[in-house]
């Protein structure tokens, strides 16, 4: 037998082994044999999966860690029976690095209007922890301040009297002079006039060539005057 025909032997050989193959593979593969199960793939877990955080929901906290500060209403603060009887709903405390234009600004006001409702002279001159007042509603020329009852105070009050001594709430002009006192330059010595009084109310005023200024008592218990609303009319453009 000659060398070329054992060539062709083996090479018909191994033609037939991979056709042979090929049948095998396809006879097998579950794409052309339903019959035979799909292979299942394996689980994978990753390192950066996570269950669903419990705060979602949760506001995001600002570039920076800067909170502004917040107005806080009287109802939500701790009184003592040495703050006033009448204390303003809402105050705001200056935070560390802070100034008087963004609060200012977040009330719709302007530097020197804040300024001046809350006695200070020099708005650059301004410490962290100081607390300003905020009118519960203002235009450019008039200011609303509301007033809410001190309980602790009032119960102060009460045990003066019980104790036999005298009280300043127990007259609108003292219980006003108390607690208005370094509201835009009214002081402890402010003379006010009563205007108008109609049973358990009554109304105490007060002008100069700045402003003119309102306020509103009223009787809670034992006879004590409380202020509850304190309303001033800038009478100059420029402050």
């Amino acid at each position: 037998m000659s060398p070329r025909t054992v060539t062709s032997i083996f090479a018909l050989i191994a033609i037939a082994a991979i056709g042979f193959a090929i049948y095998i593979y396809i006879a097998r593969s579950p794409l052309t044999n339903p019959s035979l199960p799909s292979p299942r793939p394996t689980p994978v877990t990753s390192s950066t999966e996570s269950s669903p955080s419990p705060f979602i929901g949760s506001p995001t906290p600002s570039p920076g860690g800067s909170i502004s500060p917040t107005p806080s209403p009287a109802g939500n603060r701790t009184f003592r029976d040495s703050d006033p009887l009448a204390v303003p709903n809402t105050v705001e405390t200056i935070a560390e690095g802070d100034g008087l234009f963004s609060i200012a600004t977040n009330h719709d006001m302007t530097v020197n209007q804040l300024a001046k409702l809350n006695n200070i002279s020099d708005p650059d001159k301004v410490f962290a922890g100081t607390k300003l007042i905020i009118p519960d509603d203002s235009s450019s020329d008039t200011y609303t301040i509301l007033y809410i009852l001190n309980q602790k105070r009032l119960s102060k009050e009460k045990d003066k009297i019980t104790a036999g001594g005298t009280s300043l709430y127990a007259d609108p002009v003292t219980a006003a002079q108390s607690d208005i006192k370094n509201v835009y330059n009214l002081g402890a010595d402010t003379p006010w006039s009563k205007t108008n009084e109609v049973g358990a109310t009554i109304t105490v005023s007060t002008s100069d060539k700045d402003r003119i200024v309102t306020a509103t008592l009223e009787k809670v218990e034992d006879g004590f005057w409380l202020v509850k609303k304190l309303i001033i009319k800038v009478t100059q453009t420029n402050t």
